[in-house]
């Protein structure tokens, strides 16, 4: 029986690491937090997406636009982590604004593709927002790419963008980090269902 099971699975165990002070700790895989960040125009009904260019200085993936992702920390909660990653990459503090809803849109723990290697589990929200409330904070300087004002990695975030989604074309998918362009479709292709 035993041998059956070891088949069955296709696991790699963690890894139990000792530190110099003799404490174990356990490597395992991690946990990204990925924020697609809605803005409607309530007036209208159209629909954008606020987006960021990878900057120089992000491990792979450079010159790309993307979501707001990033890496879950110690003592936090995925929707810390989401308005945390928003905020260092962004400057846009979620918990400040009138209009904001998080909503848990999915898991994605692929071990196949681009994700061999990472092995990442992420993590994703739509973050709806109201689209006059943030155009006037990008306007105003407050949503820009300082990153490391902000406690975040230097030279993370080179460009930040607004796509408008209703009424679009399909996006160009090898534009985009990870797969967030097949997500931006996605998202497109249901606008364009109602």
């Amino acid at each position: 029986m035993k041998k059956f099971v070891r088949r069955l699975f296709r696991n790699i165990k963690n890894f139990l690491i000792t530190s110099t002070d003799g404490k174990k700790y356990w490597i395992s895989r991690s946990i990204a937090v990925h924020g697609i960040l809605l803005l409607k125009n309530f007036e209208t009904g159209e629909v954008y997406v606020l987006l960021e260019r990878r900057g120089p200085n992000c491990p792979d993936e450079i010159g790309k636009l993307a979501n707001v992702c990033g890496y879950l920390d110690w003592r936090e909660t995925l929707v810390d982590a989401l308005k945390r990653e928003v905020y260092e990459e962004m400057g846009l503090y979620i918990d400040d604004l009138k209009t904001k809803n998080i909503k848990f849109s999915g898991i994605d723990d692929s071990i196949d593709g681009e994700n061999a290697v990472k092995q990442n589990v992420t993590i994703r929200y739509e973050v709806t927002l109201d689209y006059k409330e943030v155009m006037s904070l990008l306007e105003d300087g407050e949503i820009n790419c300082d990153t490391k004002s902000r406690g975040g990695e230097s030279g993370e975030v080179s460009e930040i963008k607004v796509l408008k989604l209703t009424d679009s074309d399909p996006v160009d998918e090898t534009q985009f980090a990870f797969n967030h362009g097949q997500i931006i479709n996605s998202i497109i292709e249901h606008y364009k269902k109602w």
